[in-house]
C-alpha cells in the first residue's frame, strides 16, 4: 500500500476514534460501535446525529486537536520512531524506515489541509 493511501486510512481511523473517545467507548471493541449503531443509540437519549454528522464531528475534533498541538510546538516533521523498530526481527517483511517517514509526511500533509 503506498504511503499516501496508508496515511489516508490512518487519518480516517483517527477521526473516527475521536468520536469513540468523546463517547468514552472502548477502542478494543471499536468494530462493534458502527456509525449506524452509535447514531441509533444517541437518538434513544434525544441526540439526533446522522452517520454523516458523526464523521464530520470526528473530523472537526481531530482538526482542533492538531491545531492545539501545532500551536503548542508539536511537529510531525520532527517525529521519528526509535531505530530499534527497524532492527527488530519480524515474521514478514521488515519495517522500512523510508516507508514510515514517507507515510508520516503524508499524514502531516493531510492534517494540515
Amino acid at each position: 500500500i503506498p504511503p499516501k493511501q496508508l496515511a489516508e486510512k490512518i487519518v480516517k481511523e483517527e477521526e473516527w476514534r475521536q468520536v469513540l473517545s468523546s463517547l468514552v467507548l472502548c477502542f478494543f471493541a471499536r468494530s462493534l460501535y458502527t456509525p449506524e449503531i452509535i447514531s441509533k443509540s444517541l437518538k434513544t437519549v434525544g441526540y439526533d446525529f446522522s452517520e454523516r454528522d458523526l464523521f464530520d464531528l470526528g473530523k472537526e475534533i481531530y482538526k482542533k486537536k492538531y491545531e492545539f498541538k501545532f500551536r503548542e510546538g508539536f511537529s510531525l516533521t520532527d517525529y521519528y520512531l526509535p531505530e530499534r523498530i527497524y532492527e527488530t526481527p519480524v515474521p514478514s517483511n521488515p519495517i522500512q524506515k523510508e516507508y514510515v517517514e514517507a507515510t508520516i509526511r503524508e499524514v502531516n500533509k493531510l492534517i494540515r489541509e
